[in-house]
């Protein structure tokens, strides 16, 4: 009867550490510039700039980086004919999960949503929704993030617990 409980509540603990994959929802296309948006706009408020890759040249296959956590992200261009499509990176262990990330293209952007903890992970973005227009830049935005509890350490009370019971049914 003990393994029994044991196992569940292992179970229970294990199953409660698997994260959720993340879906990219796009939140619709707006004027102008990201940047010149009024807080809480469109991105709340509570979010940070975590970094934005401003073009260079035409083509974008060099950018110039800033923001808090610009050394956490990667990009590139994957299209042929202009900056018009690519990937960017969210290198593990940067510290930061990633929100909100938008695509500037002449004078409009396109904003994300990432639903779901992402804190590491590769993710597509391109022009298409832009008129097709060469990228102006890519913005990134977000917050710190959480340090997950290991399941290992909600297993340890429970471990405790089985012992002092085990210990008081056997001085009984």
């Amino acid at each position: 009867m003990f393994r029994k409980i044991f196992a569940l509540i292992a179970s229970a603990v294990m199953l409660t550490g698997i994260a959720s994959a993340a879906t990219v929802v796009n939140i619709g296309t707006f004027p102008g510039n990201d940047s010149n948006q009024e807080p809480g706009s469109q991105i709340p408020a509570t979010f940070i700039e975590l970094g934005k890759f401003d073009c260079d040249n035409d083509s974008c296959s060099t950018a110039s980086g800033s923001g808090v956590a610009i050394g956490s992200f990667s990009y590139a261009v994957t299209s042929t004919s202009g900056a018009t499509e690519g990937t960017f990176t969210l290198n593990p262990g940067s510290g930061y999960e990633l929100a909100y990330f938008v695509v500037k293209a002449g004078n409009e952007y396109d904003l994300y949503q990432i639903i779901g903890p992402v804190v590491s992970g590769t993710f597509n973005w391109d022009t298409s929704n832009l008129n097709g227009r060469n990228l102006s830049h890519l913005s990134f935005y977000g917050n710190l993030a959480e340090v997950p509890v290991p399941a290992a350490a909600l297993l340890f009370p429970a471990g405790l617990a089985a012992m002092a019971w085990r210990r008081k049914k056997r001085a009984a």
